[in-house]
């Protein structure tokens, strides 16, 4: 039942397992203990752990502390060894084995010395983006507090810090540290001893940072890494850049997807796909950009998926002795394996089947049949398979005539029986044809059955149906229409029709306004 806290100074970083820091992707926690990979010279500071039952006008439990710091000027790395590093970075939490009797090194500090600052205060001019340190010099302050100040604003107490910026403002051998200093960071700095006495030790520098005209564009943060990014579809993907400069440079994503030459711009420095699909493979830009410079850095995202198979039709007409074709278009990331069945046969190539990819659509699978013979008629499959998944689409080979399909509805030339016109594929000639029709609002579900004439195709595998209701009711009616060639009659015409009309004097005066409305 106790609250775990895990602080970098003042923030908190995991309460519990619950994250409270931004930066999980480093900072994360494994058995209770914290890990920081990748560090970095601003993850410099002081880190407590602490573990309470309550938490109660700010006064908790157990604590531990240990010091993380730079890595020393001859490039090692080791604790800090000012008093920030109370602890060392493998303490276990286990009380230290010290008897009464063992020798205890004392402080070096003389009975009675009041705490004191030895050096003397500094005017101190840099450059923006420069490092500076302000010296402290502090002896006998044992028992005593530690304050640095900018202005009135508390920066650290003793090692405790009161700034948000600990990354870059941080304490060395109570020397204060900032690193990449901005012309923001100029004023008055003071390292003070708070004590009783009429002049407590003090010392205050000053800090002059001269302002650079110009600061070319830099990326500091960019996500994810390159130059390359796998992501399954349907996970999210957030790309993040983050730049500095001066003036302060213009941020922004570009987008360039396979097979164009146009990138697509994506403002702000944040871009978040809650969930890819194969659109969303290519190349993702970041583009930081003043009046100085622009810094570029690029990833390419490519997104894995099953295979997504699409046909032109799921019935394809021919006749004998005519050429068939039937199409598939098959995406997939990894590439597919394709085969063709017919049936639940495999298709290989022969002088009679051809299997191969449009030269100019890689994504098309073409199956070819040279001289159609009856036996050819039926069902085929097409069926791509990758490691992520199989896909099938079955498409009929056939003699018959193709579903007819709706075209316009219109007043017939008497100006006033409803006309409805068709339009029919057929590589075969058409015999016949079958329209049947009801009006809904009867009490019987009859079909009322007429044979609307044939009319010689113009080309030779288009015809075109019309026919004309004299004498209609007004009413509600659907109506489905069947072609009849050598191979036998088409599936019905998709989808059924309805034809409304409120009265006769309607139809009759307002032909124009007369609505078909397409049915599922």
């Amino acid at each position: 039942d106790s609250v775990v806290l895990w602080r970098n100074g003042t923030n908190v970083l995991y309460q519990d397992n619950l994250a409270l820091t931004a930066d999980t992707r480093r900072v994360f926690l494994k058995n209770w203990s914290l890990q920081i990979i990748n560090v970095t010279r601003y993850d410099s500071g002081l880190y407590s752990y602490n573990m309470s039952n309550e938490i109660l006008d700010g006064q908790l439990g157990p604590s531990f502390f240990a010091g993380l710091c730079r890595p020393s000027d001859n490039g090692e790395e080791g604790l800090n060894d000012s008093p920030a590093a109370l602890a060392s970075s493998d303490y276990q939490g286990e009380e230290d084995d010290i008897s009464e009797d063992e020798d205890v090194e004392e402080s070096p500090r003389k009975s009675g010395a009041a705490p004191a600052i030895k050096n003397q205060g500094v005017v101190i001019s840099v450059d923006e983006g420069e490092a500076v340190s302000l010296p402290c010099d502090v002896e006998n302050n044992e028992d005593s507090v530690v304050l640095w100040r900018n202005g009135t604003n508390v920066l650290y107490q003793d090692n405790l810090a009161l700034t948000a910026d600990t990354r870059r403002v941080f304490l060395k051998n109570w020397s204060l540290q900032i690193i990449n200093v901005t012309r923001y960071d100029s004023g008055l700095y003071s390292c003070e001893i708070p004590i009783e006495s009429e002049q407590f030790p003090k010392v205050v520098h000053t800090l002059h940072v001269k302002a650079n005209s110009k600061q070319p564009a830099k990326i500091d943060l960019f996500l994810p890494p390159g130059p390359k990014k796998v992501i399954v579809k349907g996970e999210s993907l957030s790309l993040v850049c983050h730049a500095s400069g001066y003036p302060q440079p213009n941020v922004f994503w570009t987008r360039k997807v396979r097979g164009s030459n146009t990138p697509e711009r994506l403002e702000g420095t944040n871009y978040t796909i809650p969930s890819v699909n194969r659109e969303h493979s290519g190349t993702y830009e970041c583009v930081a950009k003043n009046q100085d410079k622009a810094e570029k850095q690029s990833v390419e995202i490519l997104v894995q998926y099953a295979p997504e198979v699409s046909i032109k039709s799921d019935i394809v007409n021919t006749a004998e002795g005519k050429v068939s074709e039937m199409h598939c278009t098959v995406y997939a990331e990894p590439p597919a394996s394709l085969v063709w069945l017919k049936e639940d046969r495999v298709l290989k190539a022969n002088n009679h089947i051809s299997l191969y990819q449009d030269p100019n659509k890689i994504h098309k699978h073409i199956l070819k049949i040279e001289n159609t013979k009856a036996e050819d008629f039926g069902t085929y499959h097409c069926v791509a398979n990758n490691t992520l998944g199989a896909t099938r689409k079955t498409i009929v080979l056939s003699g018959t005539p193709l579903r007819p399909i709706f075209e316009r509805a219109s007043i017939a030339g008497d100006n006033k029986s409803p006309r409805l016109v068709w339009m029919v594929e057929s590589l075969s000639v058409i015999k016949s044809y079958k329209l049947q029709y009801r009006k809904q609002e009867s009490d019987s579900d009859e079909w009322l059955e007429v044979h609307p004439k044939v009319i010689a195709s113009s080309d030779g595998l288009h015809y075109t149906v019309v026919h004309d209701f004299p004498g209609l009711e007004p009413g509600t009616y659907e109506a489905v229409l069947r072609a009849e060639n050598a191979y036998g009659w088409s599936y019905p015409s998709p989808p059924k029709l309805k034809v409304f009309g409120t009265n006769m004097f309607f139809l009759l005066s307002h032909a124009l306004f007369i609505t078909v409305l397409l049915v599922k």
